[in-house]
């Protein structure tokens, strides 16, 4: 089922803060969603030029690692399915999975929020709790790799 924009860009800016900043063993990680309530939007033509099947990709919003000194992919929903991709032309493979959907990628955010804002320790049932948000998606997704990274610092 194809992507309803309108109905996408309503959930995210009442999902999901403006800006959000996590710490990943004391290094920031900075979400900016504000871009979502100015609509959705293409990648940039040079990234599309470069990698045709990316033309379905509709940025949300964009992560940032170390302030500029790390990651900074594009957040993404793919117009087709409605599924979330992060994209960031730098890595072996650009595009990597997050959520199923727009709803489960607010649901996971939201969680992982209430930890991660504060530098605080995720709980025990955290992992069980996001397999419960997408339990098809989740063990392929970004999501587990960054759980798995946490529980090992």
């Amino acid at each position: 089922m194809e992507l309803n924009r309108d109905v996408t860009e309503t959930t995210i800016v009442s999902g999901l803060p403006a800006h959000a900043r996590w710490l990943i063993n004391g290094t920031p990680l900075d979400f900016d969603f504000s871009a979502a309530a100015d609509g959705l939007r293409g990648l940039p033509d040079e990234v599309i030029e470069a990698d045709a099947g990316v033309s379905d990709l509709l940025v949300f919003g964009e992560q940032n690692f170390a302030e500029g000194g790390g990651a900074c992919p594009w957040l993404c929903v793919r117009m087709r399915d409605g599924s979330v991709y992060g994209f960031d032309p730098e890595r072996e493979n650009p595009m990597f999975l997050l959520n199923s959907s727009i709803e489960r990628f607010i649901a996971t955010f939201r969680l992982l929020d209430e930890y991660l804002r504060t530098n605080a320790k995720l709980p025990l049932d955290c992992e069980s709790r996001l397999r419960a948000i997408d339990p098809n998606t989740y063990p392929k997704s970004d999501w587990r790799l960054l759980v798995e990274c946490l529980r090992n610092l």
